[in-house]
């Protein structure tokens, strides 16, 4: 289903919608609700991983992927608990419904960079060479 998606509009309209639990968390909705937005925003966020591991493998050169994939990674797991310490510090120094109201703010504001970022726009583009897949291969999946 997924292939014939154009690439960037799946990608910034799931990061946008992967965002809407924020905004539940700063209106500090019941219990029931914010567990449907969960939900929601994980359906919504499930596209983004794979689509991105397409577009690496599409572009990255064979005998480079391995030192790429490591150092996206790397720099993933990095910025993970960096960003927890500053969230603790930021709850600390403005309060929790104030740090979901920046986070959601600042989550707001780089997806829709997605939107207007031309070098963005590249996503749509397969490159010369990309792995295509035959239409019987689709069908038959």
């Amino acid at each position: 289903i997924g292939e014939g998606w154009p690439r960037l509009r799946t990608f910034a309209t799931c990061f946008l919608l992967s965002g809407v639990l924020w905004w539940l968390f700063v209106l500090q909705l019941p219990l029931p609700v914010l567990l449907a937005g969960a939900l929601a925003s994980g359906l919504a966020a499930g596209p983004i991983n794979p689509l991105l591991m397409t577009i690496f493998f599409e572009r990255v050169p064979t005998n480079l992927r391995g030192r790429i994939f490591g150092i996206a990674n790397a720099m993933a797991w990095l910025v993970m608990p960096v960003g927890a310490v500053l969230a603790g510090a930021l709850i600390e120094v403005v309060g929790l419904t104030a740090t979901f109201a920046l986070v959601a703010i600042a989550y707001l504001g780089v997806t829709l960079v997605a939107f207007v970022n031309p070098w963005l726009r590249e996503m749509d583009d397969r490159p010369a060479g990309a792995i295509e897949r035959p239409v019987e291969a689709v069908e038959a999946s």
